[in-house]
């Protein structure tokens, strides 16, 4: 199997979970299938007779799934220094104030377009207003306002 277009665009986009694990092991083995049966079963069709380097192919699918693997728990762009890679967008901003928007005379909804719910900034719901509290809600390039969760179903 070739994985590699797969984690480089995971790393390109900084998308984690891009497949879910079932998908990637079943895949994969799907793809090993017809090469082990031809390369390392003895009795097998065309009577080729048994290498060892198949076992080279296994260990090259092995490490592909590893790094697919790594890059969903650690995250995409782990492996490689933030000076070699371009900048992503942050979907995870912190919300103009009430105030602000006012000042520029609009009044922009804050509710969730997906759940139609209010989406409540970090600072009004009790929680601080770092990193973590503003991981609540997701603010796109073009401005619509998502609950995480909501998004990421």
């Amino acid at each position: 199997s070739c994985w590699w277009p797969q984690a480089w665009r995971n790393l390109q986009r900084g998308t984690r979970k891009a497949f879910q694990k079932r998908f990637l092991f079943g895949m994969t083995l799907c793809r090993l299938v017809c090469p082990l049966y031809l390369f390392a079963w003895p009795e097998n069709l065309i009577y080729h007779r048994a290498t060892p380097w198949i076992w080279v192919l296994l260990g090259y699918d092995a490490l592909q799934l590893g790094v697919l693997c790594i890059q969903d728990y650690f995250g995409p762009r782990f492996l490689v220094p933030n000076r070699f890679l371009p900048p992503i967008y942050d979907y995870h901003t912190v919300l103009p104030q009430p105030d602000d928007v006012e000042a520029a005379g609009a009044t922009e909804p804050r509710d969730c377009c997906i759940c139609m719910l209010p989406v409540e900034p970090a600072g009004s719901i009790g929680v601080s207003s770092g990193s973590l509290a503003r991981r609540t809600y997701m603010l796109t390039p073009c401005d619509h306002l998502f609950h995480t969760d909501c998004l990421e179903q």
